[in-house]
């Protein structure tokens, strides 16, 4: 089965490499988990804020929620697509914690999250390329969507659908726009329309594709 994160390894390197990853070939996972936790806490922030109504929260609220998910990280582990892994270094938590809300602190009170905003959304396509469950024994690629957000365009009388994706490794930019990773998920994302946004999705005039480096600040 396809993912995002073997559509970006087999870009990146090489066929080879994907044959590793799909054979379960070991590896060291733990160089992951910085980005890992700093996902995670932006996660449970975005959801906390769309729970609100999208309005942003205040540094105590945010503090509240990142230490309840560097606990959970760090005493519990993580469920991933079913499968539970084992507890981080509390040192690597803190760290993704860090990264997370500095990113937050860096917009000025502007970091908004719409209230219908979609974090960290699972999508996936069937043998047809059809809109599955990730649990059907039929999908052939799925992927997890950091954010998607459908905006109202009042010039144009059209909806943007906008499909974020958050990275935290320092080169991550322009080039990750263009990535086979990042234009797949616009594909699924586009796909799924219709059972997301079913009241709207008929006036989606424009997809954007757009990468948050947490660490640098910069939005491409």
């Amino acid at each position: 089965m396809l993912s995002s994160s073997s559509l970006s390894l087999l870009e990146q390197t090489c066929p080879r490499a994907l044959d590793h990853m799909e054979d379960g070939a070991p590896r060291d996972s733990s160089v992951f988990d910085v980005g890992t936790a700093a996902h995670a806490v932006m996660e449970e922030i975005q959801r906390e804020s769309v729970r609100l109504g999208g309005v942003p929260l205040t540094d105590e609220q945010r503090t509240l929620v990142s230490s309840r998910t560097v606990a959970a990280l760090t005493l519990k582990g993580r469920s991933f697509r079913g499968n539970h892994e084992p507890p981080m270094p509390l040192s690597s938590a803190l760290e993704g914690q860090r990264i997370a809300l500095s990113y937050i602190r860096r917009q000025h009170g502007r970091f908004t999250v719409s209230p219908v905003a979609m974090p960290e959304r699972e999508l996936s396509f069937d043998t047809n390329f059809f809109p599955c469950s990730p649990k059907s024994k039929d999908r052939i690629w799925s992927a997890i969507l950091d954010r998607l957000e459908m905006d109202y365009d009042e010039d144009t009388g059209q909806y943007v659908l906008s499909v974020i994706d958050l990275k935290t490794a320092w080169p991550a930019g322009p080039k990750e726009v263009e990535s086979l990773q990042l234009k797949g998920q616009a594909v699924l994302a586009l796909a799924h329309a219709h059972i997301l946004w079913p009241e709207n999705y008929t006036d989606i005039g424009v997809v954007k594709r757009k990468i948050i480096n947490l660490r640098t600040g910069k939005e491409t």
